[in-house]
Parts: structure tokens; C-alpha cells; sequence
């Protein structure tokens, strides 16, 4: 079993059926972070098989919590559920439909820590809207979409741009 120090960050992935995406999700973040972390995962359909292969999980994981619900609480009330049984200093919410290449985690931690005034930090992606939107991502694989994910990593090194509002599926709430 994978033994962790205290987690950074609790990473809070409500899901409503999708166990494909959930399975991707959670891979690719186990295979893409090197920071301690926590899963809390947020369980909307117990009948989709999300509980069974997060039970697997756990016997090699041992930094997996999961909530279920009995019926679909819907995205606000399973976020606020997994903030309740966050133990990090800090946490993130993902969308269980993302797959995270690498350094995102340490990227995002990075950048919150930089300044005491920040409170969440998002990312660009070719999947959301407004100016966090990478207009310039086209790639047709995960494989080219983390070669394209490196090379925006080492062109935008250090570089970090304020919004008025972040979008979508990736937020880094600073719990200081």
C-alpha cells in the first residue's frame, strides 16, 4: 500500500453516474501527481459501480474517502459535502470528466502559495469558456494532449493571469 504524508490537498470529485470518466479521472491523477493528496469523492448513483472500483482502489490507495448519497444532491451540496471532510490545507474541485497531465497539482499549489492575497486559482483549458480558454489547443489524443500540456507548461513558466471570475472544473480554494 502507498503510505502518504499529511495530504496538501483534499481533491473533491462529485460524480453522477460516468464511472468511465470517473475511472480516467482518477488514474490519470494518480499517475500525474507527485504532491501528497486525499481523494474525496462524492458517490450521486451507489448503483453505477463508482462504490466497487473505489473499494478496489483503496487497497493500494490509502487516501481515498467517499461519500455516497442515496439520491442525486446535485453539484453544490456534494461539493459542500466533500469541503466538510476535507483535512488539506488545501482543496481543489474537479469535475470527474478531467483527465490531468503532469504537474497540474504542483502547478496550481504553486501558484496559490506565490501570494497570501490569492484564493483560487484555476487553469486555462480547451474546454472552457471566457478568457481561460486556450483557443490555440488542437490536438486529437491524450498523448498529444499532454505533449501540448508541456509545451504550454514551459512556455507560460511562472506566468499567472488574474480573472474576474474563474470557469468550469478545476478550483484551488486556498483553506488558510
Amino acid at each position: 500500500m502507498i503510505q502518504f504524508k499529511k495530504p496538501i490537498v483534499s481533491i473533491i470529485i462529485p460524480t453522477f453516474n460516468q464511472l468511465k470518466y470517473t475511472e480516467e479521472c482518477i488514474q490519470s491523477i494518480y499517475s500525474r501527481t507527485t504532491i501528497p493528496l486525499e481523494l474525496i469523492v462524492i458517490i450521486n448513483n451507489k448503483n453505477d459501480g463508482t462504490v466497487e472500483f473505489l473499494n478496489q482502489l483503496s487497497n493500494t490507495h490509502n487516501n481515498i474517502k467517499h461519500i455516497i448519497n442515496d439520491e442525486n444532491k446535485g453539484f453544490p451540496i456534494s461539493v459542500n459535502q466533500g469541503i466538510s471532510s476535507a483535512s488539506s490545507e488545501f482543496v481543489l474541485i474537479l469535475n470527474n470528466d478531467v483527465v490531468v497531465t503532469n504537474f497540474w497539482l504542483e502547478t496550481i499549489v504553486d501558484i496559490a502559495n506565490r501570494n497570501e492575497l490569492i484564493g483560487i486559482v484555476g487553469p486555462i483549458s480547451n474546454e472552457v469558456s471566457g478568457v481561460q480558454k486556450d483557443k490555440e489547443a488542437n490536438y486529437k489524443t491524450i498523448d498529444e494532449m499532454h505533449l501540448y500540456a508541456a509545451t504550454v507548461k514551459e512556455k507560460n513558466k511562472k506566468k499567472c493571469c488574474n480573472f474576474r471570475a474563474l470557469r468550469f472544473y478545476v478550483h484551488l480554494l486556498n483553506e488558510k
